[in-house]
């Protein structure tokens, strides 16, 4: 993976809307994410200040309350930046597979 300023948002708070079983979907998807990603070639030192500047927005109580108002939360240490996005997107990957695969989905 490219070495960018990116921080993954999980939904993983007590206050999240009801989903899967107790919202009576057939499948829970587990919740949305996303990411902030810097073109590939972007400094490290220039990521590292991304990632801070980040990083201070998202512990902000507004930043907070807003992802808290959908039901959601931000992400917290390990879980912010590179190398939290990759392991996000590894465990994504390792549980979404085996469910494409069992529905015969193909590009």
């Amino acid at each position: 993976m490219r070495e960018s300023a990116q921080v993954p948002v999980q939904i993983d708070n007590a206050e999240r809307k009801p989903q899967g079983a107790s919202a009576r979907l057939r499948f829970d998807p587990s919740g949305p994410w996303n990411a902030m990603l810097a073109p590939h070639g972007t400094p490290s030192e220039v990521l590292a200040k991304l990632a801070d500047a980040l990083g201070q927005a998202l512990d902000d109580s507004g930043v907070q309350s807003r992802y808290i108002e959908p039901g959601s939360s931000a992400p917290r240490g390990a879980e912010r930046g590179p190398v939290g996005l990759q392991t996000l997107v590894e465990s994504e990957v390792a549980r979404i597979t085996p469910i494409i695969e069992a529905a015969g989905v193909t590009n």
